[in-house]
């Protein structure tokens, strides 16, 4: 299972950057963050990434001697950290010679970098300490430990919080966990097997969309933990279930789902571009359109479809290159 791509995983992966490149879009090129697409969209979106990047994350080193385990741990980290500091400089450079951004900080850009990847780079460091534990008891010990640390970091240090991300680190380290843990122990097949799971997953996902929930402790539990459950699983559900079947949607979204990595490193530039190139304030302020959230969605759509490819594009002339494919992927070693 380790060594096999799953099929139904690269469809997982396409859905979720689609989904992520339309948030974007909707939250600013359209600066329509109050839409019900855009809530739809946030309340699953990367919860749902980090499940899939912990679930690819697993690897048996059952057969592996501990240089091959240390080699393979290096090479996530640098193609998470690289592309993260790499874009953001780029972006920053971006928006201050092309649109009148202010005089970049030479802290702020030292320690910025997409967060996405950022977490992701850490987690990789977590997941190598990780093996050192003995048991299941101490991963889980350990997991808590991490969690505290994140928690502690993010409350206490304004420089650890942002250079570290440590508030996204700390609401998104469990998906990425249980992503984690459902490839270890072949979790997915018993989901499959499990219907009611489904049933009250698909269920408690539309009801605690809309709820409005007073206790402002419980009303966080459900944004930030319940809910995006409830959807991992649901979509889980309907992408395993469909392992074995085939149809054009899904081989599209299979294609998407091995292009993730290029898509969300170059579609914040692009979504930016949307941003200060073209002023699609009129969506929002249209009248008709505001009466028409039918036709925003197609536009927003369209647009999320053409960044994709853009970026996809982008993505396969910079590979071309092996010096950028080093600096900007990390590749430095096979």
């Amino acid at each position: 299972m380790d060594r096999i791509r799953l099929i139904y995983i690269d469809r997982m992966k396409g859905l979720a950057i689609l989904i992520v490149v339309l948030a974007h879009v909707y939250l600013i090129s359209l600066d329509m963050r109050e839409s019900l697409v855009f809530r739809f969209c946030s309340s699953f979106e990367i919860p749902l990434f980090m499940f899939v990047s912990g679930f690819v994350a697993y690897f048996s080193t059952t057969d592996m001697e501990q240089q091959q385990i240390n080699r393979k741990f290096l090479k996530r980290f640098l193609s998470y950290v690289c592309p993260a500091f790499i874009i953001s400089y780029c972006t920053t450079a971006y928006n201050y010679l092309f649109f009148g951004g202010r005089t970049p900080d030479l802290l702020n850009v030292l320690i910025g970098g997409a967060w996405y990847l950022k977490a992701l780079a850490i987690f990789v460091c977590i997941h190598a300490l990780l093996l050192k534990c003995k048991n299941l008891i101490w991963e889980l010990l350990f997991i808590i430990i991490v969690e505290v640390l994140f928690l502690l970091g993010w409350k206490t240090s304004p420089f650890l919080l942002r250079f570290l991300c440590l508030e996204h680190c700390f609401f998104f380290f469990p998906f990425f966990m249980i992503g984690y843990y459902f490839r270890r122990y072949g979790l997915i097949e018993k989901l499959k097997s499990q219907n009611w799971i489904f049933t009250i997953a698909l269920i408690g996902y539309i009801c605690l969309l809309n709820a409005d929930i007073e206790i402002r402790a419980l009303s966080s539990l459900s944004e930030r933990l319940v809910r995006p459950l409830f959807a991992i699983l649901a979509i889980t559900y309907l992408f395993a279930s469909r392992e074995s079947e085939d149809s054009r949607f899904e081989r599209w979204l299979n294609n998407i789902g091995k292009r993730t990595l290029d898509i969300y490193v170059y579609h914040g530039i692009l979504v930016l571009g949307t941003y200060s190139i073209v002023d699609m304030s009129f969506l929002k302020d249209n009248t008709i359109m505001l009466n028409n959230p039918w036709m925003i969605l197609i536009i927003a759509s369209l647009i999320t479809l053409m960044l994709t490819y853009i970026a996809i594009w982008i993505g396969y002339i910079v590979r071309k290159s092996g010096l950028l494919t080093k600096v900007i992927y990390g590749q430095f070693f096979k």
